[in-house]
């Protein structure tokens, strides 16, 4: 369940901040008809359910899982969501609505200080380190430290040999992405530089043409 509640804040999280006020709805409401139309949500539901649903995860989730369970939500996994959730919160909606003098918007931002100060002092957790001194994966560990909290091991090889694995990709195939649209934008404003121009003979040639006739 508090694995589940910790997704569940993760995605109330994603939507508020994406969609502002998008339908909302929890374990109490879930739609059953697919055909009718819902009303839109408040952003006060989803800031207070997301909130409660990572303190729950916070207080029931494990601080590490064992090996065979790498990859699950641990409490400072909700910790890290949460701390970074309000931080959006302070901004997204306190700043954004003239709040961020009240006492409410003053709080939001201490409980985010608490949160994330919990997760770096608790001594479980840790930044991604690069596995080798290579360009490629110092990128890929910025990359990942902007988006992971790892949970530290006394036997780090696991997460070094899952690093190695995918650093490479995470650094690559954004690259190649990137070259292709760089490609396909070049190769559209060619073409359209060569219809304009043909346009432009076609037109000075019946202009010019008229002329030279009469």
């Amino acid at each position: 369940q508090a694995q589940l509640k910790a997704l569940r804040g993760l995605s109330y999280f994603y939507l508020v901040t994406l969609f502002d006020t998008p339908v909302y709805y929890d374990e109490t409401n879930v739609p059953t008809d697919a055909l009718k139309s819902y009303r839109n949500g408040t952003r006060e539901q989803f800031w207070s359910k997301l909130e409660a649903d990572l303190d729950f995860a916070i207080a029931n989730l494990p601080a590490s899982w064992p090996n065979q369970d790498l990859g699950r939500i641990t409490s400072g996994g909700a910790g890290a969501i949460l701390g970074k959730a309000l931080l959006y919160k302070h901004y997204h909606y306190y700043l954004r609505f003239d709040k961020a003098n009240t006492d409410e918007a003053k709080a939001n931002i201490q409980k985010a200080k608490s949160v994330l100060n919990n997760v770096i002092k608790s001594g479980n957790y840790s930044l991604i380190k690069p596995a080798r001194k290579t360009k490629e994966h110092y990128q890929a560990a910025l990359l990942c430290n902007f988006s992971f909290v790892v949970q530290r091991y006394t036997k780090l090889k696991t997460i070094k040999n899952l690093f190695t694995k995918y650093s490479t990709t995470i650094i690559r195939e954004p690259i190649r992405t990137f070259l292709h649209i760089l490609w396909g934008v070049i190769c559209f404003r060619s073409i359209f530089l060569l219809t304009k121009a043909a346009i432009v003979i076609w037109l000075l040639t019946l202009r010019y043409g008229t002329h030279l006739n009469q």
